[in-house]
């Protein structure tokens, strides 16, 4: 009686050990598992950030070229508003001296 009772108490103490150990194992899992879940989040967070910084640069690029393309739009249009303006001006001169030498040529 006393060694099965030995036995029995032995027994027990295996299952509460190998219950620990498991129960250890399952924590030792989650936390492993739980710094994973962490690690991936931030690894998330870190491209999103670049993501939206690449984002913000290519935005900030694409105004500056926009910027830079009506610039130079405006500066052409300048140009060609120059060289009307003088063709303009070219015509009404050239105009003004055939009127001066038909005066001439009439009088």
């Amino acid at each position: 009686e006393r060694r099965a009772k030995e036995e029995r108490e032995a027994a027990e103490r295996k299952a509460k050990e190998e219950a620990e150990r498991r129960r250890a194992q399952e924590e030792e899992t989650r936390k492993a598992r739980e710094e994973a879940e962490r690690k991936a989040e931030e690894e998330r967070k870190a491209k999103e950030e670049i993501d939206r910084k690449k984002r913000e640069e290519e935005e900030i690029a694409n105004k500056a070229n926009a910027a830079q393309l009506e610039k130079e739009r405006k500066a052409k249009a300048a140009e060609e508003a120059r060289i009307r303006s003088e063709q303009e001006w070219k015509a009404k001169e050239a105009a003004l001296e055939r009127g001066k030498r038909e005066a001439a040529a009439q009088e």
